[in-house]
């Protein structure tokens, strides 16, 4: 799914060559494509992580969870700022990093995720906590 959405952006980053003055709508119809492949990833990662924690304490950490998209923006513009500066002709350059950075994760998400908790021997107690109350209560005030 990385794949696609890093393809999705590299798509973006070559609408900017041609003209100087480039039509808006395949920008739009990329940005939707964009959305779809990102929306068939957020179920996945959602089912991954219900696996690796409780039920009790689990709303808790898909709220911080999601706040990625914000996170994103906030990241995203920083690194459009650094590389594309002042100049209008660059700005298709941070498509390229983008498209780099998300095929990078991609692949270490191929390689390296393990998608349930008992393939390297741990057992999650699914009536279990997220946080234990007594390390909580025990803190000061």
């Amino acid at each position: 799914m990385y794949t696609l959405i890093a393809l999705v952006q590299l798509a973006l980053a070559f609408l900017g060559h041609g003209t100087s003055t480039p039509s808006q709508w395949p920008f739009y119809l990329i940005k939707a494509l964009d959305g779809t492949f990102q929306s068939f990833a957020w179920p996945v990662n959602f089912a991954i992580l219900c696996n690796w924690f409780p039920r009790q304490g689990r709303g808790l950490l898909i709220g911080i969870w999601a706040t990625n998209p914000s996170l994103g923006d906030i990241f995203g513009q920083q690194l459009f700022s650094l590389i594309a500066g002042n100049s209008e002709q660059d700005w298709n350059k941070s498509f390229y990093v983008l498209s780099a950075l998300i095929f990078t994760v991609g692949l270490v998400n191929l390689i390296f995720l393990i998608e349930y908790p008992r393939q390297v021997g741990i057992e999650i107690k699914e009536m279990g906590q997220l946080i234990n109350p007594a390390i909580v209560s025990a803190a000061p005030e």
